[in-house]
Parts: C-alpha cells; structure tokens; sequence
C-alpha cells in the first residue's frame, strides 16, 4: 500500500443511512430531469410546427404582398405619367420645365380653377335671373 493515500474515516452521514436517501433523491432528480428533457423535446417539437406554420403562412402573405406591390407600383407610374401629361396639356410641364411640377400643385391649380369656374357660373346665373 505504498501508493495510496490514507483512507479517511466514513462519513457519518454513511453510517445513518441519509447516504443511500441522498442517493435515492439524487436519482428522482435524475428521473425528473430525464422527463422534463421529454416534456422539453415535445415542446420543442410543438413550437417547431407552430413555427413551421406561421412560415408558410408568412411565404403566402410575402407572395400576395410582392404581387400587390407591382401592380400598385405600375398604377402609381401610370398616374405619375398622366398628371406629367395634364401638366403638360395646362403648359405647367414638358420639356421647357424639368422636372415636372408636384402632381398635389398641380392638383390644387385645377381644384382653384374649377372653384372659381363654378362661383363665376353661380353669378353669372343670379345676374340672368334678375334680368
């Protein structure tokens, strides 16, 4: 027994018993842990199919909203290029005057003219009705 240390005394917790309950209790934690690692793994798997799910449903959405995009985007080209055209027509636009003025401006021109159109027609009736 030249190289061994010496052996030390048992412990007194050996000689009462509260060894093999510690061991008993150590495998219970063991056995609790055990089956919350299933519970975990099911969870896991629960959680990956809600995911999987919500993925497809977003690749659905992405495709609609891609689509819906385009065609909003060839809309908007399509106006921008008629209000450059009505400005061009009222000679607000064209060639002369680059860029093209605000589509809202030139909105609001035509809005003030219509306004003034309709109040000048208003009182153009009153006077042909007093006469």
């Amino acid at each position: 027994m030249a190289g061994r240390p010496p052996t030390a005394a048992p412990h007194p917790a050996r000689k009462s018993g509260a060894v093999q309950s510690l061991d008993q209790a150590l495998a219970a934690a063991a056995a609790a842990a055990a089956a919350d690692d299933s519970m975990a793994a099911a969870e896991r798997a629960r959680v990956a199919e809600e995911e999987g799910a919500f993925a497809g449903f977003m690749r659905a959405f992405l495709g609609a909203a891609r689509a819906r995009r385009a065609d909003l985007t060839a809309t908007a080209e399509a106006a921008t290029a008629k209000a450059a055209s009505l400005a061009t027509y009222l000679g607000e636009g064209g060639p002369a005057t680059t860029p093209s003025p605000d589509p809202r401006d030139l909105l609001e021109t035509v809005w003030n003219f219509a306004a003034a159109f309709d109040g000048a027609a208003a009182t153009l009736a009153r006077r042909m009705a007093g006469k």
